[in-house]
């Protein structure tokens, strides 16, 4: 007897720890909003294309939130603003494309019918492409705007979902914002890509993607993938800008992506920068940039 009711109050006991342990779950869950069932249920491809707000990681996600209602849909670009803005000659935008912030300058331009060419910044891991221009990376764009946009190019970053180490979400960042921009705004073609710093692995891996839509790529102080499909890529010039003092990407590993290219028959220029270290090349080459891109010739013919 004394031992069917010991047997019946160790299961009583067990049961209630068990409970409480549920219960305590769920609590616990309800407070720190984590969910169990959500966060084991595999996305649909579908649902993994779809990018929210919710996904940007850094400190521009309440930004972008904000704007997100009242940038969700197509902005047009009215190039009749430029006319009390930055001298008549180009404007820039904030609009928030599938839930990632960008900032676009374009030209204004007297023939609307006429094709502008396109350049395309992929930032570095600690940057953040916001909804305002406090930050000193934001100053950085607004310059490149102005230097390219006063040349009738139109320039344009993406977020790329912050720190992301090329994903494939960056890589579609990428692809929305030139259809984001060629709705309203003609572009041609093929774009000139710029990668800084992580910037170098979303934008080597959409030219990899998509190589026919790009026309030179341009890499300051990079980080490069191991490997690289070089023959899709065989008619895309790549130039790097690296400082030989740089710590945080090492100049060594853009001499080790030049010597892979090599061995594929493909030839990629390396300047290195004497005393430069990482940040001195993130946007003091914009001349030498546009040189590559576009000829001596052009810059005279182009600036306004």
């Amino acid at each position: 007897m004394k031992a069917r009711r010991a047997l019946f109050i160790t299961i009583f006991i067990i049961f209630a720890i068990v409970s409480w342990g549920v219960v305590g779950y769920f609590v616990a869950a309800e407070f720190i909003g984590f969910n169990y069932f959500n966060y084991s249920k595999q996305a649909t491809p579908e649902e993994d294309q779809k990018i929210k707000a919710s996904d940007i990681s850094g400190n521009n996600k309440k930004q972008v939130q904000e704007n997100e209602n009242s940038n969700n849909n197509k902005e047009p670009v009215h190039l009749e603003e430029a006319t009390n803005e930055n001298g008549g000659k180009y404007i820039e935008k904030l609009p928030v494309i599938e839930g990632q912030q960008a900032y676009i300058a374009f030209p204004v331009k007297i023939d609307p019918d006429e094709e502008s060419g396109l350049v395309i910044f992929s930032h570095g891991s600690v940057d953040i492409v916001e909804g305002n221009y406090d930050s000193d990376f934001m100053k950085q764009m607004k310059d490149y705007g102005k230097f390219f946009a006063e040349r009738g190019y139109v320039f344009a970053a993406s977020n790329e979902h912050g720190d992301n180490f090329g994903s494939v979400l960056s890589i579609k960042d990428m692809e929305n914002m030139i259809d984001w921009i060629k709705n309203d705004y003609s572009i041609e073609d093929k774009a000139y890509l710029i990668g800084f710093s992580m910037g170098g692995l979303p934008t080597l891996g959409f030219a990899e993607q998509f190589s026919p839509r790009v026309r030179k790529i341009a890499l300051l102080a990079p980080v490069t993938p191991s490997y690289l499909n070089w023959e899709v890529m065989k008619d895309i010039p790549i130039k790097i800008w690296h400082g030989d003092l740089d710590t945080n990407v090492v100049l060594s590993l853009s001499q080790g992506f030049v010597a892979q290219g090599k061995s594929y028959g493909r030839e990629v220029e390396l300047g290195i920068i004497p005393g430069a270290e990482h940040y001195d090349v993130e946007d003091e080459y914009k001349e030498e940039i546009f040189t590559f891109f576009h000829g001596d010739d052009n810059i005279n013919d182009n600036e306004g």
